[in-house]
């Protein structure tokens, strides 16, 4: 099988931690935590040209990085307890929102405008509501929904973005009411790895 396989592009870069694509496929998004220098930075290439068209460095351990659905934005998270939100056009920051401990993961809700944000390790959600125009949420403001305490490990938004599915460090599936933030369902999980996704026709995972 392995024969068959060809590679198509070729980015070369060290120590590179985490990578993720944007949704239509143009862009490259990877983090690199050299722990032995202390120099923590994300870089956007663009996939066709292979040139780096973003870079831009962290004061700390890189754990998460996620496009928003449009592509033209870049979320960044990690051990600063800082998520970031860039501008991939001009590399500026759109958005900056603090944290009481570590963030672990960070996911976009299918719609940008009038989505959320979901950032962990306990599970807060953001309202992006002309996101490029604010500045800075605090996550003890009234704008956030504190779901639970464990540790998120995964989540996805459902299409609607009505709800979102969770599994935490116990195993658990849980889904949420994000409007009100509220459970609708549990169920313990004993097989790992485990992956959600919502079906796009139906509300159901």
């Amino acid at each position: 099988m392995w024969n068959s396989v060809q590679e198509l592009k070729s980015i070369e870069q060290e120590n590179v931690s985490i990578i993720v694509f944007s949704p239509d496929g143009s862009y490259l998004a990877t983090a690199v935590n050299d722990l032995s220098n202390q120099k923590y930075t994300v870089s956007v290439w663009d996939i066709f040209t292979r040139k780096e068209i973003i870079r831009i460095p962290h004061k700390d351990i890189l754990y998460s990085l996620a496009f928003s659905p449009d592509g033209k934005y870049l979320a960044t998270t990690g051990r600063s307890r800082i998520t970031h939100i860039w501008q991939i056009d001009s590399g500026q920051e759109s958005a900056r929102i603090n944290h009481d401990s570590f963030v672990h993961k960070i996911v976009f809700s299918p719609v940008y405008d009038g989505g959320y944000l979901l950032a962990s390790s306990s599970a807060q959600i953001w309202k992006l509501d002309s996101m490029p125009e604010v500045t800075s949420i605090d996550y003890k403001t009234k704008n956030v929904k504190s779901i639970n305490n464990e540790i998120i490990c995964s989540a996805v938004f459902s299409p609607d973005c009505k709800h979102l599915a969770t599994i935490d460090e116990d195993n658990t599936i849980q889904i949420w009411n994000i409007i009100n933030g509220k459970e609708l369902v549990s169920h313990i999980a004993y097989d790992m790895p485990v992956k959600l996704f919502f079906l796009a026709q139906m509300e159901n995972i």
